[in-house]
């Protein structure tokens, strides 16, 4: 209802012409490049992104794949912008919707959705970002969006207890030793059983550090699961 009212009073705009109707109207949609699929540990080709054999057999990496939607286009960094700067929250449903469609044709991720198996959940915020700096957690509403799509349940299962300085201009080894300690295993009494799959999801991505500590501190307390990232788009470097 909340979201009904705020179109009413600010209808959809275009990020990419103005035009009135959509977020992305139907010729800037054609700008918006899929990202191929690729090993998110050595970047070659992958399918169905996920990490590739010799990858999985040579390297410590907590998740088994991560979906990209798309590629940092103008027109999709636009609307992350307009998401998490400018205060147009409810830009995350329309971007729910494309993570939903890679979901749901994905093998390995539609199985699990069909078995009842998928668990989806969030990049936590500091309290202070969340609240003094923005108001909102843009990757918890693209979760909560993406979850009510997929009628998956969504569950908050870390908790960021550290508050960091942005990653943004950091290389992929300050972004790490940033986000070190950073989260940690939240309140919940949920269970999950061993061939559940936890789905984080996320904005856009660059150097994957934020999605592999979240899902270090998931794997701490249910070491059995599957961990799977989710991302809008992925930031080339």
């Amino acid at each position: 209802m909340f979201d009904a009212l705020l179109e009413f009073l600010y209808p959809p705009v275009c990020v990419g012409c103005d035009a009135a109707g959509e977020y992305l109207c139907r010729e800037c949609k054609k700008d918006l490049k899929p990202h191929s699929e690729m090993c998110p540990v050595c970047q070659s080709a992958s399918p169905d992104y996920q990490v590739c054999v010799g990858c999985r057999a040579s390297e410590e990496f907590p998740l088994e794949g991560i979906v990209i939607g798309f590629s940092y286009t103008d027109e999709l960094k636009k609307l992350i912008l307009a998401l998490k700067f400018g205060h147009r929250s409810h830009v995350s449903g329309f971007l729910a919707e494309r993570l939903s469609l890679l979901v749901q044709t994905h093998p390995h991720l539609s199985d699990a959705l069909q078995s009842d198996k998928l668990i989806v959940t969030r990049v936590p915020s500091h309290w202070i970002r969340k609240y003094r700096v923005k108001g909102y957690n843009q990757s918890e509403l693209l979760a909560t969006d993406l979850a009510e799509s997929l009628d998956a349940p969504v569950i908050w299962l870390t908790r960021r207890v550290r508050y960091t300085r942005s990653q943004t201009k950091l290389n992929r080894k300050k972004r790490l030793t940033n986000l070190a300690w950073a989260f940690w295993v939240a309140s919940t009494d949920a269970e999950l059983e061993w061939d559940e799959i936890v789905l984080i999801v996320d904005d856009i991505t660059t150097t994957w550090s934020t999605l592999v500590q979240v899902a270090h501190s998931i794997q701490k307390k249910h070491p059995t699961v599957k961990v799977w990232g989710a991302v809008v788009g992925r930031h080339g470097v």
